[in-house]
C-alpha cells in the first residue's frame, strides 16, 4: 500500500486544513511511506536509545494524531517540539550516520542514502517552523 508523507509547517489553527500543494515549496516536503511510526524510531535514535520492537515510540514521543479525514484514509500528525529541537540539533556531518541507522530498523526498507534528503528536509522544516513560530505537522495519506 502506498502511503503519501507531507511534512508542512503552519500554524495550530490553520494545520487541519492543509490541502495538498497548497503551500509554498519552502514550507513542505514530499515524501512517501513515512508515518508517525518511523519518526518515533527516528527519535529514539537520536536520543541514543537502542532499537526495541516491543516499543511504540511514537506515543512514547508524542507523535499525535490529531485529525482524521475520510474514515482515516488521511490523517493529521503534529510532530512534537522536542523532535524540532533533536532535528535541528544534527550536524550535516552526521546525517549519512542517522540515515544508515535509520535504515536499518524494522518499518523502514531503503538504504541510508535514501533516507539523507529526508532528514535534510525535516531539519530544514524545523528549523523555519521553530524560527516563524509555527508547528511542524505530517499528513498521511492511505
Amino acid at each position: 500500500m502506498a502511503i503519501i508523507s507531507d511534512f508542512f509547517i503552519a500554524a495550530a489553527e490553520e494545520a487541519a486544513a492543509y490541502q495538498r500543494n497548497s503551500l509554498p515549496d519552502s514550507d513542505v516536503a514530499y515524501y512517501g511511506q513515512i508515518t508517525e511510526m518511523e519518526l518515533g524510531g527516528l527519535m529514539a535514535i537520536l536520543h541514543g536509545e537502542e532499537w526495541d520492537p516491543e516499543i511504540d515510540y511514537a506515543t512514547e514521543y508524542g507523535f499525535d494524531i490529531i485529525h482524521e479525514w475520510d474514515a482515516g484514509q488521511r490523517i493529521l500528525i503534529h510532530i512534537p517540539g522536542t523532535f524540532l529541537q533533536d532535528l535541528i540539533e544534527i550536524r550535516d556531518a552526521e546525517l549519512s550516520e542517522i540515515a544508515d541507522i535509520w535504515s536499518a530498523t524494522p518499518e523502514i526498507q531503503c538504504y541510508g542514502e535514501e533516507l539523507e534528503p529526508v532528514l535534510r528536509d525535516l531539519k530544514r522544516l524545523a528549523q523555519s517552523a521553530l524560527s516563524a513560530n509555527k508547528q511542524l505537522y505530517l499528513c498521511n495519506m492511505f
